[in-house]
């Protein structure tokens, strides 16, 4: 960095500081920052208080089957001659009566991207109701507010941000030209480029305090501390997708700056790529996945659940005779010449099972057609430099699909392990030794490598744009006109 440039640098901050829009529009993006970051705040803390809500719950019906247990124990040493049902059987823990909490808790950076949170259920109950029955009775948020959308801190950076960007740089070199004062200008011992890279790293400089200031003020406030170990790397994560999203609108606006353009045709062409890069190509590419790969509808699938369950309710001692057929295992063994007591847990295992079997190819279906949605947005992003900076901070902010989806992986396995475990207990009217017996869910956070694997591949998309669009916008200024011509 010459004596020169930073002269350049300081002369260009000197006419920032007094031009009357610079204040303004800081006080704009300081006030949006703000607004984004409260936001957040707070659809974290109605996360919070879902999951709070779903262990509590837990908590207190476990304190009430304990009750229960002392109430029967004393019972029995009493001698009486009604002895209460014991409450530690398999079959009143396996269902909603013992089912347990799996919770997705929100990382520490939450806050800064609402993301699909709000969409996504981070509280299940998983017991050995079918599995399409356990997704369908977790609470969403309103569906008004899901319409309108969440203001947060990744609306700022994707959406408005550009826009702060597009204003302060749309006139680096049209301005001085149109005042005759460019050519003035590289009269001294200076190059354009030195003039241009000056003036971008001012505003580069000023956008990206403002920003982060406020952003780390804000996390400082919330907590950075709470929640899941990882706060570190992930706020780092999210600051330089930032960085390198911020760098590429300059980029894009040194490239409609070197065209040559007077100052308002150079706003209008920088204005109408944001609009393509933010708005046109996103929604066209939500569309065309739609159309392409279109999801059945959730309540196909729980019609197809509630048919199911009709039909198989009254086949259910048939349903139970093939269920020993495949299970010999669990049937019970009976004396010779008595029949075998009626075991109607053992019944609702069997109807449970077959439900399972007949509802799989819907859910089947559901599940791939989201798999390949995923899969093509995966690939649709790289036409849009906003859903690359999305994605990037949903997946550093913990709050993105790919998340979300590791955490429903982990609850299916769970309730397979939850139904292994019980069913064969059920069968056998088998009581548990103790509450702590019943098998309790813990989620497994994706590790470190594998977020930064995904958000890097977007990061480094990202960057390789703004190189490109900065390195032709520099080859242009080699043919900058000096003069305006009227």
């Amino acid at each position: 960095m010459t004596r020169v440039w930073r002269r350049i640098a300081a002369h260009e901050w000197r006419i920032m500081r007094t031009d009357g829009l610079v204040w303004p529009l800081a006080l704009l993006l300081a006030t949006t920052v703000a607004w984004g970051l409260y936001s957040g705040l707070q659809s974290r803390t109605v996360v919070m208080a879902g999951i709070t809500s779903a262990q509590s719950d837990e908590s207190q019906r476990y304190s009430r089957l304990q009750e229960q247990l002392a109430r029967r124990d004393a019972a029995i040493a009493r001698g009486d001659s009604q002895i209460p049902a014991d409450p530690r059987s398999a079959s009143t823990l396996a269902g909603r009566t013992g089912s347990r909490a799996a919770v997705l808790p929100p990382t520490p950076t939450a806050l800064l991207s609402v993301g699909q949170s709000d969409l996504l259920p981070s509280a299940l109950r998983v017991s050995s109701e079918p599995r399409e029955q356990m997704l369908a009775a977790a609470e969403i948020e309103n569906p008004h507010r899901l319409l309108d959308g969440r203001f947060d801190l990744s609306f700022v950076v994707v959406y408005l941000l550009p826009l702060v960007v597009i204003t302060l740089a749309f006139n680096l070199l049209a301005g001085e030209r149109e005042h005759g004062t460019l050519a003035l200008l590289l009269a001294q011992p200076v190059s354009l480029t030195q003039v241009v890279s000056a003036k971008v790293v001012v505003r580069f400089g000023f956008v990206l305090a403002v920003s982060l200031a406020m952003v780390g003020a804000g996390v400082l406030i919330a907590g950075l501390g709470e929640g899941p170990a990882g706060a570190g790397w992930r706020l780092a994560g999210w600051t330089v997708t930032v960085l390198v999203y911020v760098a590429f609108w300059f980029a894009v606006s040194l490239l409609m700056a070197s065209r040559g353009w007077s100052s308002a045709t150079t706003a209008l062409a920088t204005a109408a790529v944001w609009l393509a890069a933010v708005v046109v190509i996103p929604s066209l590419t939500n569309l065309i996945i739609n159309a392409t790969y279109p999801v059945p509808s959730r309540v196909e699938l729980v019609q197809a659940t509630r048919e199911a369950s009709d039909s198989a309710s009254t086949r259910g001692s048939v349903l139970l005779a093939q269920f020993f057929e495949d299970h010999p295992e669990m049937a019970p063994v009976v004396a010779p010449g008595q029949p075998a007591a009626p075991n109607f847990a053992a019944t609702r295992v069997a109807v449970a099972s077959e439900v399972a079997r007949m509802t799989e190819p819907v859910a089947r279906r559901y599940d791939e057609q989201l798999a390949r949605q995923q899969q093509a947005a995966s690939w649709f992003k790289f036409l849009s430099p906003a859903l690359l900076a999305r994605e990037a901070l949903d997946d550093f902010a913990g709050t993105g699909p790919h998340r979300h989806a590791d955490f429903r992986a982990q609850v299916d396995r769970f309730h397979a392990t939850w139904l292994e475990y019980f069913n064969p207990r059920i069968v056998q009217r088998a009581a548990l030794a103790s509450f702590d017996d019943v098998p309790a869910f813990t989620y497994t956070e994706e590790s470190a490598g594998r977020v930064l694997g995904r958000a890097g591949t977007a990061l480094t998309a990202l960057a390789l744009l703004a190189g490109l669009c900065g390195l032709v916008g520099l080859r242009r200024l080699r043919t900058y006109p000096l003069t305006h011509s009227i």
